[in-house]
Order: C-alpha cells, then structure tokens, then sequence
C-alpha cells in the first residue's frame, strides 16, 4: 500500500493544481502515482481542496468551512486581528454569534497559531528589490562581502525569561539603566567574519571611510574572492572618497534596495551573535561584569570562526572557487538568503517564485512574505516540498 501523502504534499499539490500545472509534472515533483493526482484535481473542483473533508457525526460546527475561508482570508491580510474582533467579524459578515473558545478551536482546526509578527515597511520598493536581486546574480556567492554595524550595551545580555514556581513571577535584580552604548562593525563572507570593529559612541563617515580602507588589504580584484562590498544606504556609507578608493583596488560596490534588510545574511550573524551574548558561558561571563568592550569583540570573534556560514543555527554548502561536482544536500530556510546555479528553463507563466527559480544564472532564494513558496527546480532534483524546510539535491 502506498503511504499517505503528507500534509505538506497536499499543499504543494494544490499550488500546483491552482497554477494548472500537467498532471505528469505533477506526479514526478511529488512524487506520487498519476492517477492520485487525477483523484485530487477532482476532489479540489468538488472542495476546493486536495483531501476530502471529514464526515463527521454528531452536531455541525458553527463555524463552516466557508466561515473559516472567510476568517482566514480577513486574518491573511490583517494577522494582528484580536479574538473579539473575529467574533465581530463573523457576527457583521453573518449575523452568527460564536464565543471565544470556537473561534479557538477552529483556528487550532486549521492549523494556524499566534505567533510573533515580521515587521515589512511599507515603503518598499519591489521594483528596486528585484533590480537588486538582478545585479546580486552576476557574482558567486565567494565573491561577496556583506557589510554593517549593530549597537548593544549591556541590557542585551539580560534574559528576559526564568523559572519559578506555577503562579508565581521570577524577579531578576540588577541595573537596567542605560550604560554605554557600543557598535559592532563587521563585514561577513561565507566563510564567516573577515573583519569586525567593536567601539563606544556612534559610526560616522570618517570611522566607516578608515573600516573600508583596512577592509580592502583582504579583499582581491575581479574576478577572484571577496571583490563586491554590499552594504545599506546609510548616510555614511556614501562617502565621496569610498567609490574612488574602491574603484582603485579593484572592488564593486553594491547597495542593498531602501527599507530590505531580509537581503543582508549579516542580520543572521547578528542574531546569533546577540544570542550567544545571553549565553556565553562560564569564561566570557566574567569578563561581561569587568569589560564589557572586551565581551563584545570575543563574542564577536566566536560567532564568526564557528563553520555554520550562515547563522550559527546552520550548515549549508556554499560555492567554492574551483568546485568541478559536487552533490550537495541543502536545507534551505525561508528568509536567508542562499546562492545556488540552476539550469535555463524558458517560462512563460507569471513572474513568481516559481518562474524566478526556473530562469538561468544563480538566483537568489528568498522569502516572500505575502506567499511563502517551496522551492521548485526543474533539471536534476529529486522532489521539493511546499514547506519551511525542504531539501534540494543538486549537482553544480
């Protein structure tokens, strides 16, 4: 007997079902037998769904299929929407009148949870984002060096969780007032942390301009490793002298689009840079209470000579100069930013996801926070999967 088909297979079948995808193609990206999905394409024209719905005995729920479609339609577009206000929702729509705890279980019914939000700016550009994806596929992943700064004082070492007894609230003493200020500067490869600068006070042009100039006696000329500088728009980080004196050794220079920090792999250093802070251990714990400048530049050093290359949480396999085959098993997480090769695939379907790893050159897998995708590659894979985490096996 053929095993049953995930819940992550559904979804990735119904994308595929939506987008009127052949049935063979289908199959083989599953994979699963034709004839399942012939069975599925039926079922979503009765249901609108994959899998049939359960026929349950005993009373009808008060909130209906079509109710909670509804729910969570509103709830896609608005995710910050409270539980009266969906109880509002459904009484406005409906003139239906449910309690708290159904619109409880039918949320838990579909699967969905509150969870923290992540913050986009209205402000973005989409345009400027896929211009910038653009130029960032011209180089290798090697020849990158991602560059920015981040401030911490001593407040972000404290934790804000503990343990006590049911009922009852843990108490942390200690000096929550603001203390110095520090900035963290730091330019990243794959490979890890190729130069950081910790220092009190704030960043200007002059300190950025003299980060810069020490930064290059690492950096080689085109088309070797570490030539393109990526960084923000900062006000600092256009200074005059900076193009010029790049130009001179031999390096690019490339700004990330207004308002796209998702696009800076840096902020996953810097998150598991202020992680290990609230963790670091019996060594550096001491020296957290006496220096705290000190602290910073050995947590700094730490997180960035650790192998994971991206996110201390991680372990992919990058593009390495002179690589001939290598078969690599990526996990892939949403929202970190990973180069791979794929082969040219002519498209004519809307500009998605989809199309945009089926086009050639290296592209740039990134998360879309309107509609989370799988991965989707046409050519030597094995399958992917409609998930957070999916595995591609890839030969470059």
């Amino acid at each position: 007997m053929a095993p049953r088909l995930s819940d992550a297979d559904h979804e990735m079948m119904k994308a595929m079902i939506q987008r009127d995808e052949p049935t063979k193609q289908i199959a083989q990206s599953i994979p699963c037998d034709p004839r399942t999905v012939r069975k599925a394409k039926a079922r979503y024209r009765l249901f609108e769904s994959t899998q049939t719905p359960p026929n349950r005995v005993g009373r009808h729920k008060k909130v209906t299929p079509y109710k909670q479609d509804v729910l969570l339609k509103s709830l896609a577009q608005y995710p910050t929407t409270d539980r009266t206000e969906m109880v509002t929702l459904l009484h406005d729509g409906f003139e239906d009148d449910v309690s708290l705890s159904t619109i409880s279980r039918s949320l838990k019914d579909a699967r969905w949870t509150r969870k923290n939000c992540h913050p986009v700016a209205q402000q973005r550009n989409p345009e400027l984002r896929d211009l910038y994806l653009y130029k960032l596929s011209r180089y290798k992943s090697y020849q990158m060096i991602f560059i920015d700064e981040s401030g911490a004082d001593r407040r972000v070492g404290y934790r804000k969780k503990g343990w006590a007894p049911s009922g009852v609230t843990p108490i942390q003493v200690g000096r929550f007032n603001r203390e110095q200020r520090y900035q963290i500067l730091t330019a990243y490869t794959q490979d890890g942390i190729e130069l950081a600068r910790v220092y009190p006070g704030s960043t200007d042009a002059v300190l950025f301009k003299d980060f810069i100039e020490q930064l290059l006696h690492s950096c080689g000329r085109w088309p070797h490793k570490k030539y393109v500088l990526i960084m923000d728009n900062a006000s600092f980080h256009h200074n005059d002298e900076l193009e010029p004196m790049c130009a001179e050794a031999g390096v690019e220079l490339l700004y990330l689009p207004p308002y796209s920090p998702d696009l800076n792999p840096i902020e996953e250093y810097f998150a598991g840079l202020k992680n290990f802070i609230k963790k670091p251990g019996p060594e550096l714990s001491e020296l957290f209470k006496k220096d705290f400048q000190a602290f910073l530049q050995a947590c700094v050093d730490t997180v960035g000579k650790r192998s994971q290359t991206i996110g201390p949480h991680l372990d992919v396999l990058h593009e390495r100069p002179g690589d001939a085959s290598l078969d690599a098993l990526v996990d892939v997480i949403f929202n970190v930013p990973i180069l791979i090769d794929v082969p040219q695939v002519k498209t004519d379907g809307p500009r998605d996801a989809t199309c945009a790893a089926k086009t050639s050159f290296p592209v740039l897998i990134f998360h879309l926070v309107a509609e989370p995708f799988g991965i989707i590659i046409y050519g030597p894979v094995n399958r992917f999967r409609d998930h957070q985490i999916c595995q591609v096996h890839y030969r470059w």
